[in-house]
């Protein structure tokens, strides 16, 4: 089950047109959770949740996308030949593999969310590795493509750090990352296992800023303004 919650268009020097894929990978109690997802859905925090039971109108919700709305963006996307980035959790796409292809067969580009939509802030380091690398395996077999760059959003403090050295490990090419929020522009970080290197050898990592009010948070940014 995957869904496009929303489609994000931020002018840099181009047209970035950003979607999200998080639906299939949120928690539910037939993969195995002990509550339904209350994060991120239609009715927001008032939608509440249900514990060691289904909530069927959260899977219901969750489940549009797959059957509906990102099948219309796709074919909004390729009336205007407009490409995009696809934040992907892993485990979504694995759920929903026509799509997964028909993403990689119009040219759109795919980043990883993560292996599932659920919060890891408290792994060590090596669980935290391993979570990475599985998101990044499990969208390799189901594109036929390595993700080119991260947006987590939910990880732990060294997640980001990590992004490099494990595409590297991978052999794959890690282009970018968006796993921050305080800037409206592209930037580069320097790594600082870089700073025995001569400036001209040094990578350095691209962090694109992500924008949480014109992105996901608009679902609930929208219940805050009903409100007050």
């Amino acid at each position: 089950m995957s869904k496009i919650i929303f489609v994000r268009t931020t002018f840099l020097f181009m047209c970035h047109k950003l979607t999200t894929i998080r639906e299939g990978g949120e928690r539910c109690i037939l993969d195995g959770d002990s509550i339904s997802e209350p994060y991120l859905w239609e009715k927001g925090a008032s939608g509440g949740h249900r514990e060691n039971a289904r909530y069927l109108n959260a899977e219901h919700d969750f489940e549009y996308g797959s059957r509906a709305s990102s099948w219309r963006l796709m074919r909004l996307f390729k009336e205007f030949a407009w490409n995009f980035t696809t934040y992907a959790v892993a485990v979504a796409l694995k759920k929903n593999p026509t799509f997964a292809k028909a993403l990689v067969r119009d040219g759109h580009e795919i980043a990883t969310h993560g292996l599932r939509w659920k919060d890891f802030w408290d792994f060590n380091l090596e669980e935290d590795k391993e979570y990475v690398k599985e998101s990044l395996l499990m969208l390799k077999e189901v594109t036929g493509e390595m993700p080119v760059g991260a947006y987590f959003g939910r990880g732990t403090p060294q997640t980001h750090h990590l992004f490099p050295e494990i595409w590297k490990e991978l052999g794959a090419e890690f282009l970018w990352s968006s796993e921050c929020y305080n800037d409206d522009v592209p930037y580069w970080l320097d790594l600082p296992w870089e700073d025995h290197l001569p400036e001209n050898e040094r990578e350095g990592m691209l962090l694109i800023p992500y924008n949480v009010s014109s992105c996901s948070y608009h679902s609930i940014a929208k219940h805050a303004h009903t409100l007050g």
